[in-house]
């Protein structure tokens, strides 16, 4: 689906457009392979066209877009969840970053016990990743963005809920919704719920 590749530079300086010594870089890239597309929820646009091109990823490469009719992820999203048993999980389909590393600011360190949304849980397991490295650049301000720790995708917390019965609750507040301390605007931690059978 993809591949994984370090890329090395040197920075220039922006008066003589000369190599700046002590500056080389490598960073790391990911190249999409042939005949894979990303699926994106675009919101907010007008006048979008059905078909074109755009640049995508920091070195702005050239991708084709296409809009598409209906919701291909629909069924995911309304997915029947019972939660019968009390005990839930959260998959993490986006880097999130939490101000307590890899613990959300709503989990009391000590015990392990929170409350999100009105909704009493419990954090009883959790299986992380090794955290990333999340930056970037502020075009609106012209500087680099603080390069912060996030908890990777892909990673999954268990929770017990301690309120009676919350089903749709929980729903409307974590499935699909972005759930990080920082950013969450910017589409960081970006949940999936799911149960978890016994």
């Amino acid at each position: 689906m993809y591949a994984q590749e370090q890329k090395v530079g040197i920075a220039r300086d922006v008066l003589t457009g000369t190599s700046k010594e002590n500056y080389l870089y490598r960073i790391p890239l990911v190249r999409l392979q042939k005949d894979v597309s990303l699926l994106i929820n675009v919101g907010g646009v007008d006048g979008l066209p059905s078909r074109g091109v755009i640049q995508l990823g920091g070195e702005s490469k050239a991708a084709e877009f296409e809009r598409i009719n209906g919701n291909p992820i629909e069924e995911l999203m309304n997915i029947k969840l019972t939660f019968s048993n009390g005990l839930f999980k959260l998959y993490l389909a986006t880097p999130a970053i939490f101000e307590n590393g890899w613990l959300p600011k709503w989990i009391n360190k000590e015990t392990f016990e929170g409350e999100f949304e009105g909704i009493k849980l419990k954090l009883i397991a959790c299986a992380i990743g090794r955290s990333v490295s999340i930056g970037g650049w502020d075009m609106a301000k012209n500087k680099p963005k603080p390069m912060r720790k996030a908890v990777p995708a892909g990673s999954v917390y268990y929770f017990r809920l301690e309120n009676e019965d919350y089903t749709e609750k929980i729903r409307e507040s974590f499935h699909f919704k972005n759930i990080s301390d920082v950013l969450p605007e910017e589409g960081f931690g970006l949940a999936i719920l799911g149960e978890v059978k016994l």
